[in-house]
């Protein structure tokens, strides 16, 4: 079980200022803005978590994007708390990780973890090698792959093939 901080919701960012008006309309207050991460820290008086409000997943300051449009299309139901929700899926789970992880230089191992279990679920291997070269994150999906394998001898049987084929 993950202990959770903050809840973390994407929206597109053209239904930023709807989902700002919800949330002030059922009470939330905006506590901070970081628009390096294109972020909003919202806080309700009545509940614990914060709420922040993302319209990308990648930083201004990175050299790549996932845009949301690809990110809404590849979407899945996921179960969070016994409810079907829809979030990213797999593959785009994986990336996001990775590209937060090197982000913040990997100072949490809950990130680590994180890819390493995501990883394990993962059919495609090399269709995800390929997206992250295409993207432009392709080390830093390595570099979590190789810290998850470092620190808790995680292995991904297809993507060391892959990794050995590449390497010759």
């Amino acid at each position: 079980i993950r202990h959770y901080a903050d809840i973390d919701i994407l929206v597109a960012p053209s239904a930023h200022q709807q989902a700002k008006s919800l949330l002030k309309q059922e009470g939330y207050e905006m506590k901070q803005i970081n628009r390096a991460v294109f972020q909003s820290v919202w806080v309700h008086p009545d509940w614990r978590f914060p709420v922040d409000l993302h319209t990308h997943v990648v930083p201004d300051f990175f050299s790549l994007e996932l845009p949301f449009d690809e990110l809404y299309s590849r979407r899945e139901s996921i179960d969070v708390g016994g409810q079907s929700v829809q979030g990213v899926s797999l593959s785009d789970a994986i990336l996001i990780h990775s590209i937060h992880g090197s982000k913040h230089h990997w100072y949490r191992l809950e990130w680590v973890v994180a890819v390493a279990l995501l990883m394990q679920q993962h059919q495609d291997l090399p269709g995800l090698l390929g997206r992250a070269e295409n993207l432009g994150c392709e080390r830093m999906l390595l570099l979590a792959v190789l810290l998850s394998q470092r620190l808790f001898d995680a292995r991904f049987g297809t993507l060391e093939s892959v990794l050995n084929e590449k390497s010759q």
